[in-house]
């Protein structure tokens, strides 16, 4: 399985911490196997992780489960794109997307 088939999975599943849980555990494995990436997957894998921690017993509202998948969504089509490119300075640009956004955030997971 590649990273955008993991993401496509990601994006067809409903805003819900099962889905959060299977993107934690293979983004886990990727950085294990793919260490030029490993960084964009970590990262990944920390957002999800953070949901499933956060959220995993919890009554989710829709809006907040939607509004959270829609902005992994968004991390994860920068993350993939810098991954598809190959260069490290495109890997770099876009991990520094991702941390400048998430911190100017809500902070969701």
């Amino acid at each position: 399985m590649s990273f955008n088939h993991a993401v496509r999975s990601f994006s067809e599943w409903p805003a819900c911490t099962d889905a959060y849980e299977a993107l934690k555990n293979r983004c886990l494995e990727f950085a294990r196997i793919d260490p030029d990436n490993a960084a964009a997957y970590f990262v990944v894998f920390g957002f999800a992780r953070s949901y499933v921690l956060l959220y995993d017993e919890e009554a989710v509202p829709m809006e907040l489960a939607e509004r959270a998948k829609r902005q992994l969504m968004r991390y994860l089509d920068i993350l993939s794109s810098a991954i598809a490119d190959g260069s490290a300075s495109a890997r770099l640009s876009a991990l520094n997307a991702v941390a400048f956004d998430y911190l100017q955030s809500d902070r969701i997971f």
